[in-house]
């Protein structure tokens, strides 16, 4: 029987994560997007991201947009879609592994971002090889290319999220350091997900209860948000680069419309929890 969660008394969800591409340069182990699955047209986009904004209208909000991947600052779509967004009005993030994150980048699009997540899973070069945290050539951002994206960040104004996938090999490092250097405005803690037949040979990297805690403790300074498998089920609004709204419904990937050619309203979202989503974006 489909569960559904009352919405009356809640915010809004006011905040959707457009997956437009799968394309990336990295091979991180624990990532279980499928590069091999394929995109829909950047016309298409365009449609996506008009009807998000219709949905946003429907709530009386402005809305906030990521545009994620993959890795979304590779795609030639990425400054279409942050230009279209913008222009809708709408508030727009995005994610990335931070390699193509150059001085030309901030001058072309720094104005129109609201938010950045940065994905670092370690200051260890020889680790985030081990991760797959790298490029074909093994070539890994510097602690050194961190302090230049952070300074370009803050100039620019935009708020800078801080993302770790927790693992057994990075559970003992210690981040503070670098984190007071790069002033995030929040710091997220992933503790790894495994998805059968996508990274199940991760499965004994899962760091324990007790290995979650020392490292949030670690880094009590820096109030880390730790998000485990159950607080993304029910709490995680995305589309997909097929266009697709989806939703991780109590651990199954369940796909309610197609948002190229419908708009969203908020009856489709009635599968959210907002009590995890607004606890997952600290609304409350």
């Amino acid at each position: 029987m489909k569960k559904e969660f009352s919405n009356k008394t809640a915010l809004p969800i006011a905040k959707v994560n457009y997956h437009f591409t799968n394309r990336c340069n990295y091979f991180c182990q624990h990532c279980f997007v499928d590069k091999t699955k394929p995109e829909i047209p950047l016309s298409q986009k365009f449609f996506v991201i008009d009807h998000i904004k219709e949905y946003f209208e429907e709530l009386h909000c402005k809305g906030t947009i990521n545009l994620v991947g993959g890795e979304p600052t590779l795609s030639p779509d990425f400054g279409p879609l942050l230009s279209h967004a913008t222009k809708q009005g709408l508030n727009v993030g995005t994610v990335t592994n931070g390699s193509a994150l150059t001085p030309e980048f901030f001058a072309r699009y720094g104005s129109l971002l609201s938010e950045i997540g940065l994905s670092i899973d370690s200051l260890n070069p020889a680790l985030n090889r081990l991760f797959g945290r790298c490029d074909i050539q093994g070539k890994v951002n510097t602690r050194e290319h961190w302090y230049r994206v952070a300074e370009q960040i803050h100039l620019h104004g935009i708020r800078l999220k801080i993302n770790i996938c927790l693992t057994q090999m990075n559970c003992n490092d210690d981040f503070t350091d670098f984190l007071e250097k790069v002033k995030p405005d929040r710091l997220k803690v992933m503790v790894l997900s495994i998805v059968a037949g996508v990274n199940d040979k991760l499965a004994d990297q899962k760091p324990t209860q007790e290995q979650v805690e020392a490292f949030v403790a670690r880094h009590k300074a820096f109030n880390p948000v730790v998000e485990n498998d159950g607080e993304m089920q029910n709490a995680y609004v995305m589309v997909n680069s097929r266009g697709m709204l989806c939703i991780n419904d109590q651990g199954i990937e369940k796909v309610l419309k197609n948002v190229v050619d419908n708009r969203v309203v908020s009856e489709d979202l009635s599968l959210i929890d907002p009590h995890k989503y607004f606890k997952r974006y600290n609304k409350t």
